[in-house]
């Protein structure tokens, strides 16, 4: 498990102390981030826990999917805040203070001492919001925290927080926290969170939930962030009921302006050799450039090229490193074939995906080179 358990229970006896919660998310959450808020809200709702953002963080309803999937945060207003009275005492001095409470309304007297109160020494703001707890989730540090949530040191060091994150950066300044030892997700933190509480269920909406955040943080289980724990978690979210094909939409759609444009660059540069039923498509060093996008998203590259166009027996995508012009390949397809071309030429085997060792001087020269070992050694199967 990549989350202690020590800290999960430390997580459970602060919540089950709290009846308000407070949610922190970062300025603009990603879906891995909102999907693990979500079901935390949804899970503490269930237990008849009042739930509710500090403040609402910055992301787009892009679908009808993500609106139904995010309804608790989309929906949700802030937690309330006391109502703070002010009286300028050096304006109207005041000798005693009481209140008188009837059916339906509550006064608070005034006493004046040397002369009347004046209207105009009154004034009327907004203080700390009403919460027992703080859920922080990918706030890395106590500054952040305060940043997001305008809430003085002292007033936070008054609060329990359950800090969640899935950061090597984190500071660990909760009273509870969950933060990963190995590569894994926020909706993996929410798992075993939900997981631990007492006559939790994982209902559809949930385990869709926890399937997607994964499916997006592991690129569709094709990333370093993917772990034993990703796939058994996934696995038990779909004998769940979790809805796999909004998780894939969402994991999909969700993703940065720049990455969406160099999957543009890469469909409209590709092309297909029906001959040995391979799939091409070359980026250049100008395509990272100019999209601000690097070699860590080839394999977000050869997904979108094996959800855009009809199945093939390889892809292949020849690429420049950024601000270099030898070109790099990097394949995925067949595992079988991609086996047996990994006993054939030096390379390295990681994800489903095979990156050649070998370095080209054009993408002429790699393509020829490439599906000529490619020719032989389907002539040898």
């Amino acid at each position: 498990m990549a989350f202690d358990p020590d800290q999960i229970q430390k997580a459970l006896d602060l919540t089950e102390k709290s009846e308000r919660m407070a949610l922190v998310l970062p300025a603009e959450p990603d879906l891995d981030c909102l999907a693990s808020a979500e079901a935390i809200y949804r899970a503490l709702e269930a237990k008849n826990k009042i739930v509710g953002l500090v403040a609402r963080p910055k992301f787009e309803l892009r679908s009808n999917s993500v609106h139904e999937l995010l309804a608790k945060l989309s929906a949700s207003t802030p937690l309330i805040k006391e109502f703070v009275i002010s009286v300028n005492t050096s304006q109207s001095p005041v000798s005693q203070l009481r209140y008188e409470k009837e059916e339906n309304e509550l006064r608070i007297i005034l006493s004046p001492k040397s002369s009347a109160v004046n209207a105009q020494a009154v004034s009327f703001s907004e203080g700390k919001i009403t919460c027992d707890a703080i859920i922080a989730i990918g706030v890395s540090n106590t500054e952040q925290l305060r940043a997001l949530t305008g809430f003085t040191s002292d007033v936070l060091a008054e609060i329990p927080i359950l800090n969640m994150d899935i950061s090597a950066e984190n500071k660990k300044y909760g009273t509870a926290n969950l933060i990963s030892d190995s590569p894994s997700s926020f909706t993996e933190a929410a798992y075993y969170f939900i997981h631990n509480l007492p006559n939790a269920s994982f209902t559809k909406e949930l385990a869709t939930l926890i399937l997607t955040g994964i499916m997006y943080r592991t690129n569709s289980f094709r990333s370093h962030s993917l772990s034993a724990d990703s796939h058994s978690i996934a696995s038990e979210m779909m004998r769940n009921g979790a809805n796999y094909r909004i998780a894939l939409e969402l994991a999909y759609q969700w993703k940065p302006l720049e990455l969406l444009q160099l999957f543009g660059r890469a469909s409209v540069r590709s092309k297909i050799n029906p001959d040995d039923n391979v799939l091409w498509s070359f980026i250049t060093e100008e395509d990272f450039r100019k999209t601000g996008r690097s070699r860590s998203d080839i394999p977000s590259v050869l997904h979108h090229l094996e959800t855009m166009f009809p199945p093939h027996q390889l892809r292949i995508v020849l690429w420049q490193d950024s601000g270099m012009k030898d070109v790099h390949a990097t394949l995925a397809g067949d595992t079988a074939l991609l086996e047996i071309l990994s006993s054939r030429i030096a390379s390295r085997q990681e994800n489903q995906l095979l990156e050649i060792s070998s370095l080209f001087q054009t993408f002429q020269e790699a393509e020829t080179a490439i599906a000529l070992i490619i020719k032989e050694t389907a002539a040898g199967r």
